[in-house]
């Protein structure tokens, strides 16, 4: 398995290998009743749902509690759904570098970090995106 980059953002992450971007994901989510929507399915619901629609979780990523949550504890959950969906749309197993925003805070890191310890693959670093993008 080839190394994996995914680059957080929440107008859309990307998912790339050597090959260039395999996947593109809006970084949308909808609480669905008990389930949950991501990408552009949740995109293309938002307008029709504002208030089951979340469209910033990346940054905004935290364990602050949501008021309106919709079943959701913090922002970190829906992070966490998300990188599941990334997983399984583009089949992610092995390691994945990530590119993350010039503004992340430490703390924001390490709940990312944490959420990827409970997922199919395993963090090989971390760049910011914006030298990655060089």
């Amino acid at each position: 398995m080839s190394v994996k980059i995914i680059e957080l953002n929440d107008r859309a992450v990307h998912v790339g290998d050597e090959t260039g971007v395999i996947l593109q994901s809006p970084g949308f989510a909808l609480a669905d009743g008990s389930s949950i929507v991501l990408g552009e399915a949740a995109e293309r619901q938002a307008r029709l749902q504002p208030t089951n629609s979340y469209n910033k979780f990346w940054h905004e990523l935290s364990l602050d509690p949501i008021s309106h949550g919709n079943n959701f504890r913090h922002f970190a959950d829906i992070a966490y759904a998300h990188l599941m969906h990334l997983a399984e749309e583009a089949e992610i197993g092995g390691d994945v570098i990530f590119a993350v925003p010039g503004n992340f805070t430490r703390q924001q890191l390490a709940i990312l970090l944490g959420l990827v310890n409970h997922t199919p693959f395993k963090a090989g670093g971390v760049v910011n995106s914006s030298v990655a993008a060089v």
